[in-house]
């Protein structure tokens, strides 16, 4: 261990060179030069890692409106043909809960200018559905 505000033996002049890296970010020889361009090139892989980690959750929820898409276009369908079919037999055949396709319904009734897409993207379902 170093402590790095300590007077007491001799040291390398890398590691005076480290120490007043880190303790001042001050470059003063080649040393800490690379110590720099290491930690410079470490921040920008954190900002690079968060931008990925944004475009995989925007292409997450891409993915899934996708998906949610297409349970409203055929909720809408039951909805326009007024087939005979149960709400709860056609919440089934779409692989959803029988509130989850009041819901999407009621977004339909209330916005029927929305295309699937936008109702989808509305719904609050679309994250528990699997």
């Amino acid at each position: 261990m170093v402590n790095t505000k300590g007077t007491k033996g001799e040291i390398s002049p890398e590691l005076q060179e480290a120490i007043l890296y880190l303790d001042h970010e001050e470059i003063t020889g080649s040393y800490s030069e690379e110590l720099d361009e290491a930690v410079q090139k470490l921040k920008s892989s954190e900002e690079e890692g968060q931008k990925y980690m944004l475009l995989s959750t925007y292409l997450e929820e891409r993915e899934a409106v996708g998906k949610y898409k297409g349970f409203v276009g055929q909720i809408r369908g039951w909805y326009d043909r007024k087939l005979k079919v149960s709400m709860k037999d056609a919440a089934e055949v779409v692989g959803i809960t029988v509130p989850q396709f009041e819901g999407v319904l009621a977004l339909i009734k209330e916005h029927p200018n929305w295309d699937d897409e936008e109702i989808a993207y509305k719904s609050n379902w679309r994250y528990n559905v699997e």
